[in-house]
């Protein structure tokens, strides 16, 4: 889901696998899977700018961590997870879809909070805190508030 083509991605899977066993080094383009053209940055343009112009950013992924992303395991099921957690989403995210939050928060057993800002783009923690500050504040409040309540 996480790609620009899906569909490919799917399929492809199996060679993407023996391509990292044969060429792990190999480098693909971020820009492979990754519409970075319409992921906004504040004052900078789009992410594909941010990316190409600023010589710290790597513009590519090694063959052997694309494998690797899309075959392992996380370190424990999202079921299992017991702190708290707050997602933010920012409803513009052209990377991380809405449908993809929200299949992931409902796996969630933990206590646990779901906030989206329709109309903010990906880099929304970057270019747009203001916006969602308060929120992180209000929950972190409450969060602790609980838990030392909960230790009394």
């Amino acid at each position: 889901v996480l790609t620009r083509f899906p569909t490919v991605a799917r399929w492809g899977k199996p060679f993407l696998l023996q391509l990292a066993k044969l060429f792990p080094e190999s480098k693909v383009p971020m820009l492979a899977y990754l519409d970075l053209k319409k992921e906004p940055v504040r004052g900078m343009g789009d992410a594909y700018t941010v990316l190409s112009q600023d010589p710290l950013l790597s513009s590519f992924v090694r063959v052997k961590t694309m494998a690797s992303l899309g075959t392992e395991p996380l370190s424990c099921p999202v079921e299992a997870i017991q702190t708290p957690v707050f997602l933010l989403h920012a409803g513009a995210d052209t990377i991380f879809p809405l449908s993809y939050i929200e299949a992931l928060y409902k796996r969630l057993t933990c206590p646990k909070q779901l906030k989206v800002y329709p109309k903010l783009p990906h880099y929304m923690i970057v270019d747009y805190v203001d916006d969602f500050i308060d929120d992180a504040d209000k929950w972190l409040q409450e969060v602790t508030t609980k838990d030392a309540q909960e230790a009394r």
